[in-house]
């Protein structure tokens, strides 16, 4: 969802920053508005910096458009200021996609720091732009693409949590 508590406004801010750096990106949103004062916010915003030509907003995506989106995806931005669990990370790694995201609930757990993607400490903009600038190394983005695909492959799939959920409760 584009809840600005999910982060799109610093996203949208670090997208700022690396165009007046001068380096070519694009950037795409993808999720539900919950309120219409945001939207509004968020074109506005992609207006007055001149960002209209590298930041697009897709809506919602379900099923083959999410999955579509996420296999030309290079790295997953996701400063969220609350969230359990962090299952859009989960479902990042199973493309094999370089995560940045927060220091919130169980996403330290999902992400290795510098091997699959980047924990924030202090979740600005400012951050957010320095780990895309060493993320623009091709080799070093490329070993943690596959270093996600392994961690999701090890830890994350459906096969691996019924098998962790009939030790649990084999252990009881």
């Amino acid at each position: 969802n584009m809840q600005e508590s999910k982060g799109w406004f610093k996203v949208l801010e670090a997208s700022k920053i690396l165009h007046d750096s001068g380096i070519e990106f694009e950037c795409h949103f993808v999720g539900k508005w919950s309120r219409r004062k945001d939207e509004k916010r968020f074109y506005n915003y992609v207006e007055e910096h001149n960002l209209s030509k590298i930041v697009n907003y897709h809506g919602q995506l379900l099923n083959w458009e999410k999955n579509d989106i996420l296999s030309k995806t290079d790295i997953l931005i996701y400063p969220t200021e609350y969230d359990a669990f962090g299952r859009v990370i989960i479902e990042a790694m199973e493309y094999g996609i370089v995560t940045i995201s927060n220091n919130e609930g169980t996403i330290p757990s999902i992400i290795k720091h510098g091997i699959t993607g980047y924990v924030l400490d202090n979740n600005t903009a400012t951050e957010i732009y320095k780990y895309i600038i060493r993320l623009l190394d091709d080799s070093l983005r490329y070993n943690m693409c596959i270093s996600s695909r392994e961690r999701f492959l090890e830890k994350f799939t459906l096969e691996t949590y019924r098998n962790d959920f009939i030790d649990i409760f084999h252990e009881n």
